[in-house]
């Protein structure tokens, strides 16, 4: 199973990926995955000095999202596309309709 880095995860999350951010929370840093305007996934990290976020914890976002812990790897490693993952995104998780603000 893969680990990851939690600050190349945060990176890719609100750079490649194009997640935002909800900095609202206090103890973990949440991401919302929108396609379009439409919200198909979120998940969070927890925050605190970089660590490696274990395979266990790796499979559960990956299915907080939608995808396979693998899928989610090569999307943090960038060897798949913000398309691709997006394509994975939209196909794994039920729609929920949510206005965009501002």
């Amino acid at each position: 199973m893969p680990t990851l880095d939690s600050a190349e995860t945060q990176r890719a999350f609100t750079g490649k990926l194009g997640a935002e951010e909800d900095p609202s929370r206090g103890d973990h840093h949440f991401y919302v995955f929108r396609v379009g305007t439409t919200v198909v996934a979120t998940t969070k990290i927890s925050r605190g000095s970089r660590h490696t976020i274990s395979d266990d914890l790796v499979a559960r976002m990956a299915r907080q999202l939608g995808v396979t812990s693998n899928a989610l790897s090569q999307a943090v490693a960038c060897s798949l596309g913000k398309t691709a993952f997006h394509r994975l995104l939209a196909a794994g998780v039920p729609f929920k309709q949510r206005p965009r603000s501002g």
